[in-house]
């Protein structure tokens, strides 16, 4: 798919933007080229030059118009921003144009005036650079207003300016040791080498982070809960993740005003408790939480939009295949579907798959093969770069419901399947994975009657593999419950409930 820039800006507005920017301009050129890459859900030039084929002066210079739509449109915004939707930073961006803009004009008392305002709203929403330059602007326009108190009023916004300072700059550490925990975990989640403990245990051991004392704005104590949540995460200590999760959301509402103005951090903050509120089986605060967030979060915008959808849907799809309440997925999937492909411009590709993954292989745990089979298609078929451990699983999986279902296909699409695995780095490949193609293989070309043997057989020594591996299993393996479905012809819905230990529900 080709991507444009214009495009993409346009399908970014809401509704009302679109309709800001559509009345400002009045009939022109730059609307009617705004209405037709409006009308189109995906860019397609030879589709937009049909549209504008009634227009051939601007289609002439499509290019020069492009450019200038482009401009034009993030100038509307920056006035619409600053008229309907201003926040706090847009505010206090203007407040600091006005003060300039008066004190070049002389108009001293105005400038202070507006400084005394803009210092109060920076300091309610702690932010803390923007503070700052008042400040500075403050300590200037003080020389010039007060001739008699002006040395112990600049003293005291001097003393005041260190203080701001100390605190903006333990946020910033705060802030890069948040990044470096986080990039360590995800390069490498259960580090094993000596290097890598080392180099965690000197992030772990930062004054920061030994000194609760130190987080004193907002932004400092929920980075230091994040970083000691991503720590105990290393160490499986789910109990201390919850408790960490569990301040960072109370600190959220001691500042419900930053909440209202910070709507992603605050969303992706409630996605991370509930994760591990699921892990640990808090029920109750779960259903609660899915309700508030519902309610409580109101989307500005398509983009804020589709991050609301993915992080609230997937965790309540998690969570009921974690609770194995297979109802309420078969409803839940029914509304994702439509709503997935409405936010999917929103999404990155990886939490497009993601979601796709997961309903395709709930799907096949269901028994609704034919659904789990086409929704398999589309997830190997994506063009976007997504993890290989996602893709192996997917490429298996969907190998499985062929087989299950008898597709006439099975022979093409294992050939498929073994030209993927053939194409990625040895290393990637896991030895289960390499047993389970060989054993499908010899199993597809044997009699009916010898095969629910070799699925006995095959069952026997994944489980050996499976306990003698390091690695810690949280979910029952998807293959395994495969074969104990194809050899007692129990449901696998029924098999999975089983082995997470929820009491089969006697009809």
């Amino acid at each position: 798919m080709t991507k444009d820039a214009l495009h993409q800006l346009i399908h970014s507005l809401s509704a009302s933007e679109k309709g800001y920017y559509i009345k400002s301009k009045g009939d022109s050129h730059l609307v009617t080229l705004f209405n037709a890459m409006n009308k189109l859900e995906t860019y397609n030039k030879a589709a937009l030059k049909k549209r504008l084929s009634k227009h051939q002066d601007l289609l002439k210079h499509l290019a020069k118009y492009k450019n200038n739509a482009y401009s034009d449109i993030m100038r509307a915004m920056r006035t619409y921003r600053q008229e309907k939707e201003p926040n706090i930073d847009t505010r206090l961006r203007v407040y600091l144009a006005d003060i300039a803009f008066l004190t070049e004009r002389g108009l001293f008392e105005s400038a202070m005036k507006t400084i005394r305002t803009a210092k109060k709203l920076s300091t309610k929403y702690e932010k803390y650079k923007i503070l700052l330059e008042i400040i500075h602007h403050e300590i200037d326009l003080s020389k010039r207003l007060y001739s008699k108190g002006y040395i112990e009023i600049t003293r005291a916004l001097i003393e005041e300016e260190k203080k701001i300072m100390s605190v903006f700059n333990d946020e910033q550490r705060y802030k890069e040791l948040s990044h470096l925990a986080y990039l360590a975990i995800q390069q490498n989640p259960q580090p094993t080498s000596q290097k890598d403990i080392q180099y965690i245990n000197e992030l772990r051991n930062d004054e920061l982070l030994t000194n609760k004392e130190r987080a004193i704005s907002f932004a400092s104590q929920y980075r230091y809960h994040f970083i000691h949540a991503l720590f105990y995460e290393i160490l499986d200590d789910f109990p201390q993740v919850y408790k960490h999760r569990k301040e960072i959301m109370d600190s959220w509402d001691k500042y419900p005003h930053i909440k209202d103005v910070d709507v992603k951090s605050y969303t992706a903050c409630m996605f991370n408790y509930l994760s591990v509120c699921i892990r640990l089986k808090k029920g109750a605060v779960i259903e609660q939480l899915l309700t508030k967030l519902k309610k409580e979060i109101k989307p500005k915008n398509p983009y804020e939009e589709g991050i609301m959808f993915q992080r609230v849907y997937y965790t309540e799809l998690f969570y009921y295949y974690e609770s194995a309440d297979f109802e309420k997925l078969d409803t839940l999937i029914t509304e994702i579907q439509p709503l997935l492909k409405k936010n999917a411009k929103a999404m990155t590709g990886e939490e497009i798959y993601t979601f796709k993954s997961a309903i395709s292989y709930i799907l096949f745990l269901m028994g609704k093969y034919e659904e789990a089979y086409k929704s398999y298609g589309e997830v190997v078929k994506q063009k976007f770069p997504i993890r290989l451990d996602f893709l192996r699983s997917a490429w298996l999986v969907r190998l499985m419901v062929a087989y299950e279902d008898e597709y006439d296909n099975f022979d093409n699409l294992y050939r498929a399947t073994q030209r993927f695995f053939d194409k990625i780095a040895k290393e990637e490949v896991k030895e289960e994975d390499r047993l389970f193609m060989k054993f499908l293989s010899e199993v597809a070309r044997s009699p009916s009657s010898e095969a629910k043997v070799l699925f006995a057989d095959y069952k026997s020594r994944l489980e050996e593999l499976e306990k003698s591996s390091k690695r810690a299993v949280r979910s029952p393996s998807t293959i395994l419950i495969w074969m104990e479905h194809m050899i007692t012809k129990k449901s696998m819905v029924e098999i999975y409930k089983k082995r997470i230990g929820v009491a089969q529900q006697v009809a």
